[in-house]
């Protein structure tokens, strides 16, 4: 059996079967076990797929297939050899358009020369800086195919020319130069078409996105980095019902997502997924990010959540691949679940997050020798509301983890990131509604990648805390922009009234964090809240602190008031009782700070407000 460049390489078959509510992958050796089933159809990173009972049974005669090298072939030429490019190359893939140079590799006979040659889609040779390369003595070879403007329709010849000068090809055909974006994380990245909501509708409508080229490995683990992908759900595929339909379908947000940049780029966009579902964020991750986090445990189990084990088998062989950027949905896994499951290393994410994220832009840039960006753009979803739980503060920490403990991105700690907030998504575990976030985070990549920035890459942000009266039980939230007008319920904001912000995240709110009343809008980017229903003496301020702090689907109290409509997300702030009060400062003989009127009390620090106070003798 032969397939260069197509769905198997390696390991040839991975099909899932209706076999006991199992998946099953030949490896060439022996079948394994991928995922679990769940009776009720839902699932926790796993799917099953069903299949005819006619190829089930062929399927188990496959241990008589002849796996060696002898039975490798090529696309043509005249020569006796091997010539076979990496798994991850197939027909109709989608290559990072210029100014990116890509490459192809793969396997051939020591000593000989590669050569690349592209053609559009008249057949006119157009190869523009493409390499020429050698197969080294580990029967390996890296060959750069050239910069190309977006189109599609294009063919790329890989020529093997041997030393006793017969040649071999292999032909990668219908192959497009667009954007290629990488979708990584667990089950609410993994959540299918089929499942989310209006799936069956969605899987229809993207059969009309010609241009959109679709890419899923195969859920597996390795203790050792692997060099090419130990399997894939489909090959290189345009979106097809019978694929977005059924069985193991594609991640609704990452279709989505890449819709959305379709519509807007009007260039062919490649979507590769590596999903599974109940993962830990120290599973996708190198060692070395691991250690420089200080993580000394290897993870939760010796399967997928072992440290390491899916960046071994599910990353790391993307890394020779071009990409402009990648997309995640992940957490819950680290988070926890209260009452059920503790978590793991929610104190470390701030570190192993952001350091994973700084770690796959590096080994990237290094395997494709520089040709993806050191820094390129990586954008995530914040965690979704999941039940009404009030005893752990689990879930609104990993948020606050998400964004390095900023509250927003990009930040220093966490460069050319962006983010979707999910809190005001439908409440589920699973939220159905993956258009929400995928819209979210196209919006942010367009304006941080793209340059629109008609484009909104955040929500309104936090600008100033003030204090209206001496008591410092009325106090001012003021905003980056306008606000629709202030959805008025209780418990959205929220005061720490322990010594620390810390502190109030670890016990039950109710005892650290206690609910302020929303008394409504002050101006039209700020808000006015009540503290006089909780203590009297508090360390901190914070919005939407809760696991579910929203009444329903975009329904939380804060929204900007554009077309866009995105939500101010969850932060905290800690607060100094001894800064002045807005009344005080406008009391006694004019000062410079009155010149400037409400506005620069209420859009600059009040700290500087408290200096000019001090600085007045009535103050």
């Amino acid at each position: 059996m032969s397939n260069p460049g197509g769905m198997w390489g390696n390991n040839p078959i991975a099909m899932g079967g209706d076999l006991g509510q199992q998946v099953e992958v030949f490896d060439g050796t022996a079948w394994k076990i991928v995922d679990i089933s769940l009776p009720d159809g839902n699932t926790q990173g796993s799917a099953s797929t069903a299949i005819t009972e006619d190829f089930a049974d062929w399927l188990m005669t496959v241990d008589e297939v002849d796996w060696s090298d002898d039975n490798m072939c090529s696309s043509g030429g005249t020569a006796e050899g091997k010539l076979r490019l990496s798994n991850i190359y197939a027909d109709h893939m989608v290559f990072q358009r210029a100014p990116s140079n890509p490459m192809v590799w793969g396997f051939g006979t020591p000593g000989s020369k590669i050569t690349i040659t592209v053609l559009d889609s008249s057949g006119n040779d157009v190869t523009s800086g493409a390499d020429q390369a050698y197969v080294e003595e580990d029967e390996k070879f890296e060959a750069r195919i050239g910069s190309y403007e977006a189109g599609s329709g294009f063919s790329i010849i890989v020529r093997e020319s041997l030393p006793d000068g017969t040649f071999l090809e292999v032909l990668l055909s219908d192959v497009a130069f667009g954007e290629v974006w990488v979708c990584s994380g667990q089950s609410n990245m993994e959540l299918r078409v089929k499942d989310a909501r209006d799936g069956m509708d969605e899987a229809i409508e993207a059969e009309t996105y010609e241009n959109i080229r679709l890419l899923k490995l195969v859920r597996q683990i390795a203790t050792e980095p692997q060099e090419e992908a130990l399997g894939f759900y489909n090959s290189w595929s345009k979106p097809r019902m019978e694929f977005l339909g059924s069985g193991d379908s594609f991640s609704a947000i990452c279709l989505f997502f890449g819709e959305q940049l379709w519509e807007e780029l009007q260039v062919p966009i490649g979507l590769i997924e590596s999903t599974w579902g109940g993962t830990i964020v120290e599973a996708w991750s190198s060692p070395e990010a691991l250690e420089y986090c200080g993580v000394t445990d290897n993870g939760v189990d010796d399967g997928q959540n072992h440290n390491n084990y899916l960046w071994n088998a599910m990353i790391h062989p993307l890394l020779k691949m071009t990409i402009q950027g990648a997309i995640w949905y992940q957490g819950e896994q680290n988070a926890g679940y209260p009452g059920e499951y503790e978590g793991h290393n929610r104190d470390l994410y701030t570190c192993t997050f952001s350091t994973m994220i700084e770690s796959w832009r590096q080994e990237w840039s290094t395997a494709t020798r520089g040709d993806a960006d050191r820094k390129f753009p990586f954008g995530f979803v914040q965690l979704a509301p999941f039940t009404n739980q009030r005893d752990s503060l689990a879930w609104p920490q990993l948020r606050w983890h998400q964004t390095a403990d900023v509250g927003y991105v990009p930040n220093d700690i966490m460069e050319n990131v962006f983010m979707a907030t999910a809190v005001d998504d439908d409440i589920d575990l699973h939220p159905k509604n993956k258009r929400l976030p995928a819209s979210r985070l196209a919006w942010a990549a367009t304006h941080l990648v793209y340059g629109m920035t008609e484009r909104p890459l955040t929500g309104p942000l936090l600008m100033a805390v003030s204090f209206k009266n001496t008591e410092r039980t009325s106090i001012v939230v003021t905003f980056s922009e306008n606000l629709d007008p202030v959805l008025v319920e209780e418990d959205r904001f929220m005061v720490c009234c322990l010594a620390s912000t810390d502190e109030c995240d670890q016990v039950a709110y109710g005892e650290g964090w206690q609910g302020v009343t929303i008394e409504g809008m002050y101006s039209d980017n700020a808000v006015e809240v009540s503290t006089a229903s909780a203590c009297s003496t508090y360390s901190g301020l914070a919005y939407l602190w809760l696991e579910t702090p929203c009444s329903g689907e975009v329904s939380c109290p804060l929204y900007a008031s554009d077309e866009y409509h995105l939500p101010v997300v969850p932060w905290k702030s800690d607060v100094d009782l001894s800064l002045c009060p807005l009344s005080t400062a406008y009391t006694g003989q004019p000062i410079p700070i009155l010149e400037t009127g409400e506005l620069f009390l209420l859009r600059d620090t009040q700290s500087g407000c408290h200096d000019t106070c001090l600085a007045h003798p009535e103050c």
